[in-house]
């Protein structure tokens, strides 16, 4: 017997959500990750379409680019680093000076941006041109080194585009809740899990799983960047 965290009828609702939106025989597959930020019990996990036609498992396999939801590592980064999101940039687009090759970076809108704005502003409006400059203050580096302690395993570059998701390999949907779950978890990052336990059929204990966290970063960084 294989005693799993998952919670039927989020189950349901996560699978029809997709469904619902994705209903055409030529749609893509989609996936979608729940966890519980307090234990790091996955509540929901949908891989994809069906599993017996394709056999990969968008979820936990799948590694895609996360555009501007990583500019939240960024942030965290800097509050860390005692950055205020009332700290001002320029939004307008901008050209860096980087050792190989200048960093052009555009907002998403074209014409959008050019007056001095927050970083509070920045996110809200996710302003690339922002996130740009932000990124050379806090460093690449320690974006890395705060992403992975927040949850993401996948191999990461210190290069700053990874201020607006440029990665070179990219993240899973686990990942990226698991890390977000950190935040909700004011700091603390609780290991994903799946499994509670499995017995044999007699009931004898044949695993069981083991809670794995760390402080990734102290409850008052995570309240400032929550908010």
């Amino acid at each position: 017997r294989v005693y799993t965290t998952l919670d039927l009828k989020m189950q349901q609702a996560a699978e029809e959500a997709i469904a619902k939106v994705l209903d055409k025989p030529d749609d893509p597959s989609a996936s979608l990750v729940a966890i519980e930020p307090r234990t790091g019990y996955i509540r929901a996990l949908v891989g994809g379409k069906d599993f017996n036609t394709q056999k990969f498992n968008l979820a936990v396999q799948g590694h895609r680019q996360a555009g501007s939801a990583f500019k939240t590592f960024v942030l965290t980064a800097a509050v860390d680093q005692g950055i205020s999101p009332t700290k001002v940039y320029q939004s307008s687009p901008v050209t860096i000076k980087l050792p190989a090759k200048d960093w052009e970076v555009h907002n998403y809108t074209e014409g959008s941006g050019g007056s001095p704005m927050t970083v509070r502003s920045g996110t809200i409006y996710s302003v690339n041109a922002v996130y740009a400059r932000l990124v050379m203050d806090v460093g690449a580096k320690n974006v890395v080194e705060m992403a992975k302690k927040m949850g993401i395993e996948s191999p990461l570059d210190p290069f700053p585009a990874i201020a607006l998701g440029g990665l070179r390999i990219g993240v899973t949907p686990l990942e990226m809740a698991s890390a977000y779950a950190t935040l909700a978890n004011q700091g603390t990052y609780v290991k994903p899990t799946a499994v509670i336990k499995t017995t044999d059929a007699s009931g004898k204990l044949l695993f069981k799983a083991k809670r794995k966290e760390k402080q990734a970063m102290d409850s008052s960084v995570a309240y400032i960047v929550t908010d």
